[in-house]
């Protein structure tokens, strides 16, 4: 597929956990924006689980991905959801021995493997094909994609197909890893996993570390990177909203839909990300913050020691710190 001009796409880039669904569904209000949420599952998500739209309905009665699907492919039947989701693993490197962050390398140096540049000239044209059914339904001009994946991000990033901007969402190392203890019921249809796989705090810890500096590595490239805490988002939404129109160079939005502390929230057409995606009307904006009662304390010292360069980085802990340490 080619197109006349590139797709513009605000992606939100981080970790899970990140507060990035709270914060598409604020950026998919800015005016010409539109939020899908983590589109780079719909085709698990979306095909093989039908899982609920954010409008409510499930993805295969939703009236908006429908009319996505016909316009994208001439109907969700006449894509080969199999090829999708092969493509989807092995640009993350799923089925090979090498783990997801040395994908980011074969994409910057596509050489290095023609097996992975083909599929990844593959997924990109399968995702241009659904980026401009979404813009071409929804009347909008600027695609809010709270994908995440590193792999994801930085496939967008380098194709001429799409203007990316990247919006790079962190949030404290120590509530990412809090959140990753909970037990929450996986949405989706899988019997064999009905809940939320959950991460070691060692774990977390590396996986927070290196998405994050892949993240900064972008710059590097030439992307425009934005970086954005959730902490500062929750704080202050309307400050931060405008500081991401003007990094997307759009005008400065009027934000009337911004409360006292919450949001008055339409429907929206999310494909995948956390359950506060389902929420409409007056929804509150407030810091989730539990960890700092909740989290048990070695596992707390253990994030805190192994993410220490960049929790002071990004002004979490030290003589920088703005949250103070508990």
């Amino acid at each position: 597929m080619t197109s006349a001009a590139p797709i513009d796409v605000v992606a939100i880039a981080g970790t899970g956990q990140n507060g990035a669904t709270l914060a598409s569904r604020l950026m998919g209000e800015l005016p010409g924006w539109i939020a899908v949420g983590e589109i780079a599952r719909i085709w698990d998500k979306g095909l093989a689980e039908n899982v609920d739209c954010s409008c409510g309905e499930s993805f295969g009665s939703c009236p908006f991905w429908t009319e996505v699907g016909e316009s994208a492919f001439g109907g969700w039947g006449e894509v080969d959801a199999n090829e999708a989701r092969r493509l989807v693993d092995a640009l993350m490197l799923r089925r090979r021995r090498l783990p997801h962050m040395f994908s980011l390398v074969l994409i910057v140096y596509p050489r290095l493997s023609s097996r992975h540049a083909r599929d990844v000239r593959d997924y990109i044209a399968l995702t241009q094909r659904l980026f401009a059914g979404v813009l071409g339904v929804s009347g909008a001009e600027v695609i809010v994609d709270s994908s995440k994946w590193p792999a994801h991000v930085y496939a967008l990033s380098r194709s001429p197909a799409f203007q990316t901007r990247v919006v790079h969402l962190v949030r404290d190392a120590r509530g990412v890893a809090y959140s990753n203890t909970k037990q929450v019921v996986r949405q989706g249809s899988r019997e064999d996993r009905p809940f939320r796989i959950k991460q070691r705090p060692w774990k977390l810890s590396v996986r927070w570390t290196w998405i994050n500096l892949s993240t900064h590595a972008l710059r590097r490239l030439g992307v425009p990177v934005l970086s954005l805490r959730y902490e500062s988002l929750v704080a202050d939404p309307r400050e931060e909203l405008v500081r991401i129109a003007r990094f997307a160079e759009a005008p400065d939005p009027e934000l009337a839909f911004l409360g006292d502390a919450e949001a008055d929230l339409p429907e929206a057409h999310l494909v995948a990300g956390n359950r506060m995606r389902l929420a409409r009307g007056p929804v509150p904006i407030r810091l989730d913050d539990e960890w700092r009662i909740r989290f048990p304390a070695s596992q707390r010292r253990l994030v805190t020691m192994l993410t220490w360069p960049l929790l002071r980085a990004y002004g979490y802990v030290g003589k920088r710190s703005k949250m103070g340490e508990r």
